[in-house]
């Protein structure tokens, strides 16, 4: 009976920490190129119909209803901070408020991350877990 519990916990862990159902699988396989990955956010992202932000309002510092272009422009920088399309994609994948704020304060907790592991890759594998660590501040 334990070992079935064991087994029946570790599933309910698995399927807790699984990608969402709509992460698109083909990218999963094998390695994005910027611009898929950058189509693949917005469509996971954007919310249909949202106004479109003023250039000067695009980056919010709140989790609020993102346009496209608003999500777009700030996976692309979320791109530039960690280094990797495929990381990036998993970061928003698992936490969607990420490309909701603004990117300097994204890349600042990154940054600071980065200084408390040993190493970038660390750094970048422990986000892409948690992606709710980058909304902290440094």
């Amino acid at each position: 009976m334990r070992d079935y519990c064991i087994i029946l916990l570790s599933a309910a862990a698995a399927a807790a920490f699984a990608p969402h159902r709509s992460f698109p699988l083909r990218l999963a396989a094998s390695r994005a190129t910027v611009e898929e990955a950058t189509d693949a956010a917005v469509a996971l992202c954007a919310k249909a119909g949202a106004p479109a932000a003023a250039e000067e309002d695009r980056r919010l510092d709140f989790a609020g209803a993102a346009d496209a272009e608003t999500v777009r422009a700030n996976f692309v920088e979320l791109v530039e901070t960690v280094g990797d399309a495929d990381a990036a994609l998993r970061i928003v994948t698992n936490n969607k408020m990420v490309v909701g704020w603004k990117p300097d304060r994204v890349k600042a907790s990154f940054d600071a991350w980065v200084e408390r592991c040993e190493s970038k890759d660390e750094a970048l594998d422990l986000v892409s877990k948690n992606p709710g660590l980058l909304l902290c501040k440094p």
